[in-house]
């Protein structure tokens, strides 16, 4: 793994948007992946995955995607479901998106990166890796880890479900979930395999039997180590497979 730095990038709005870039150390024009991290915020975790990417050959961008909200400290902790629930129902799903693309176009326009870009997102993050995938300047492959499928309900800040954007994908798409999940429900994740195959772009939905949500995280209590080491090594495959054309 090379150098890595706190870098800002101009999102949704003009806005400016804060992430951790980390370059490989050896020399020459490789793909970017953009790393989105769940609803409590760009951890260290996060900016560990970002490093073990570039430790393999990619540019990876680990993006703030609250950096105009505060820290994460700010945010309900894991165990008050309701208040995590009640916090990421009003993000809006627009500015997110938008800095989402930005990134992409940020990544594409570094000097040593080449024309393809990735997005690897977890929770929260792997909700917006599943709805960029619908979007013009999205990226050009997407891994999400139990990303929701559906809303708890449409507002202002959620004018789409996820699964509606579907039919809009632009490439391929890779999604993981524990089926032990209390969040996101296993006739969710059927729903979301049959639409992606409507679609026509290359996917896989997998479901890892005895893990639960945040099953990729080894700082939670959910963490599943068979099942994070399987969805690392699929994840990997993915990007090289569609990231290395």
């Amino acid at each position: 793994m090379g150098p890595s730095a706190e870098v800002t990038l101009s999102g949704y709005g003009g806005d400016p948007v804060r992430g951790t870039l980390v370059r490989p150390e050896a020399d020459g024009r490789r793909p970017g992946v953009i790393v989105l991290s769940d609803v409590f915020g760009l951890s260290d975790h996060y900016r560990d995955v970002a490093g073990r990417l570039a430790t393999v050959g990619y540019t990876a961008l680990a993006l703030d995607i609250f950096s105009r909200t505060g820290p994460p400290d700010a945010r309900p902790v894991p165990e008050d479901l309701p208040k995590v629930a009640a916090f990421a129902d009003r993000i809006p799903d627009q500015q997110v998106l938008g800095d989402v693309t930005a990134a992409v176009a940020w990544l594409k326009a570094q000097p040593d990166a080449s024309s393809r870009v990735g997005c690897l997102g977890f929770c929260l993050g792997g909700m917006y890796t599943q709805m960029a995938m619908a979007l013009p300047g999205g990226p050009d492959a997407g891994v999400d880890l139990y990303g929701r499928i559906r809303h708890a309900r449409l507002s202002n800040a959620k004018l789409e479900h996820p699964i509606d954007m579907v039919p809009r994908t632009r490439g391929p798409l890779l999604a993981l979930f524990g089926a032990k999940d209390p969040i996101i429900t296993r006739g969710h994740i059927e729903a979301l395999r049959r639409a992606l195959t409507v679609a026509g772009y290359p996917s896989e939905v997998h479901i890892y039997e005895g893990a639960g949500h945040a099953f990729f995280h080894d700082g939670r209590p959910e963490h599943h180590p068979a099942a994070a080491h399987d969805a690392w090594q699929k994840t990997l495959a993915w990007f090289e497979k569609y990231l290395s054309a």
